[in-house]
């Protein structure tokens, strides 16, 4: 089975640079690829050309910006018809690696788990997902278990094949730059399967790099209720809430 990871990126070549260091240093021979979502710098651009070969991931381009959620779809439309998976990694763009075999470890909660249809991670900046002492919680996270939970961050968001057979893939139409991973949770736990916190594997998340405040707050004016329009605010919240009690009981066991 391939470890199939998908990097949607719009600039920030810096930090898309340090994200592949890490992926392929502390991966198994992953299958990257690159969604390059129009970006308008032109060294960007043209450094995602050059090093196609020299790396080894594959390229997609859009000549204009479409949007987080029209990147991911088209890069898994790419792994579907291209690779043999269990699961597949939405990664953004402005994260860092910290496991080793990281993809492996959460991998095998979707090969071993009941009905186990996405999986996320911990992370220095990812809401709920947070830890709140990194320094020790990186000495004991070998011990750290895995919970279930709901919303799930999309900085690092793994689907598993069979969930992607069966809902399909982000829906960019409603949402096109963001809220598309908490709907996509939303439809997870509404055709009855599980999302899956993973405490054992850590990913520095930038935060903000790939949006300015004022274009996440113009997103999220649109996406919140839009959501809480198509799940009922109530049951959002509730399942916001039991994903915060998951995130805390990681980071007290």
């Amino acid at each position: 089975m391939s470890e199939v990871i998908i990097i949607p990126v719009h600039n920030q070549l810096p930090h898309l640079q340090v994200c592949l260091e890490s992926v392929y240093a502390k991966s198994n021979n992953p299958k990257v690829i690159i969604v390059d979502d129009g970006s308008t710098c032109d060294l960007t651009r043209q450094w995602i050309i050059d090093n196609e070969t020299k790396l080894g991931y594959k390229r997609i381009y859009h000549d204009t910006a479409m949007g987080f959620s029209k990147a991911c779809n088209d890069g898994i439309d790419f792994a579907n018809a291209n690779y043999d998976f269990e699961c597949l990694c939405l990664l953004n763009s402005d994260t860092v690696i910290y496991t080793d075999n990281w993809f492996q470890k959460v991998e095998w909660y979707f090969k071993n788990g009941d009905k186990i249809g996405i999986a996320s991670v911990m992370s220095d900046s990812a809401l709920a997902q947070t830890v709140r002492n990194q320094p020790l919680y990186l000495k004991t996270i070998h011990d750290k278990p895995a919970v279930y939970s709901y919303l799930l961050h999309g900085f690092c968001y793994f689907i598993s094949k069979e969930m992607l057979s069966k809902i399909g893939k982000l829906d960019e139409v409603m949402f096109p730059h963001y809220g598309s991973e908490d709907d996509y949770s939303m439809r997870v736990y509404s055709s009855g399967y599980k999302a899956v916190l993973v405490g054992c594997v850590f990913v520095h998340h930038h935060n903000n790099a790939s949006y300015t405040d004022n274009q996440r707050h113009s997103s999220q004016r649109h996406s919140i209720p839009d959501l809480n329009r198509k799940w009922g605010k109530g049951l959002i919240n509730r399942c916001g809430m039991q994903s915060i009690k998951a995130g805390l009981y990681i980071n007290t066991h």
